[in-house]
């Protein structure tokens, strides 16, 4: 069985617990709130406040939350507090 992950948000938590759980086997997708945002991270691989960490291409940084959630086995939310609920909705 495959370990698969999503990770809600795409900040600094988000971005260094994507890699330590890629590190450790995981499938890992990361979920960005903002579609721009997203599309950024995909194309450079970096992370404005993490420059020196490159974000392996495995690692799938995506804005569609549906797709986020789709087959994962485990969701861990690294949102900040403000925005818990606006993402909860999209959830629910």
């Amino acid at each position: 069985m495959v370990k698969s992950v999503a990770i809600l948000g795409a900040g600094s938590w988000g971005i260094t617990l994507a890699i330590m759980l890629f590190e450790k086997g995981f499938f890992v997708k990361v979920w960005e709130f903002e579609k721009k945002q997203a599309q950024i991270l995909r194309e450079k691989r970096k992370f404005r406040f993490l420059p020196w960490i490159d974000i392996p291409r495995e690692i799938e940084i995506i804005s569609n939350i549906s797709y986020a959630l789709d087959g994962v086995r485990l969701v861990v939310v690294a949102l900040p507090s403000h925005v818990v609920r606006r993402a909860a909705k999209k959830i629910f």
